[in-house]
């Protein structure tokens, strides 16, 4: 009756702390949207005036906000990046988006809990690891032959670093509580295996 207290406890207080987050985060997107359109408005103008051309990109700062990443771009100038580096306008947004959830968070990368430390807490994935090399710290990599694997898939840049969807990251957590309620260890502390409800084992 006492542990279904606290839980109890416990959920009624993240709820309640998430919800400040969303009214937060929505009147943030609101800002963003208002902004953006007025932003839009006058480059098109300017256009219309002056001839010049303008690109704007407007993405989120962090990977916990709800703000929709956008584009625009006077006249034609979406064909610009196609022209020029043989892909769409869209995939600079998207990688623009990527490396500006990263900037300024401090993100210690932890590959022993990584799915709940690394892609749970932050909302972020590392995709294309090679394979056949073990999902470890670099520097416990034990062959060179590996460490050059990792090195050239980072160079190619088919090992990177992608920002999950909120859709996403709901996901991922549903996955990771239905694993946690079959009894399945999703986080794995170094010295001793502590599941759902606090027990633990040596």
């Amino acid at each position: 009756d006492e542990e279904a207290a606290y839980i109890s406890a416990l959920d009624e207080h993240r709820e309640k702390k998430s919800a400040g987050v969303r009214s937060n985060n929505i009147a943030a997107a609101h800002d963003v949207v208002a902004t953006t359109d007025r932003i839009v408005k006058e480059l098109d103008d300017l256009r219309v005036w002056t001839g010049v051309y303008a690109t704007l990109f407007v993405v989120r700062g962090h990977i916990n906000d709800t703000v929709q990443s956008a584009m625009h771009g006077t006249d034609n100038s979406e064909d610009f990046w196609e022209d020029v580096y043989e892909h769409p306008m869209a995939d600079f947004l998207r990688q623009y988006e990527q490396w500006a959830c990263t900037q300024n968070q401090n993100i210690g990368m932890n590959y022993h809990n990584y799915e709940t430390a690394i892609v749970e807490t932050y909302g972020v994935r590392l995709v294309g690891w090679p394979h056949g090399v073990n999902f470890i710290s670099p520097s416990n990599i034990g062959t060179v032959g590996d460490i050059r694997k990792l090195r050239d898939a980072l160079k190619a840049r088919t090992c990177y670093w992608t920002v999950l969807s909120p859709a996403e990251i709901k996901a991922h957590t549903a996955e990771l509580e239905a694993r946690c309620s079959a009894g399945d260890v999703v986080r794995k502390p170094r010295k001793k295996v502590f599941r759902c409800w606090g027990t633990s084992e040596t």
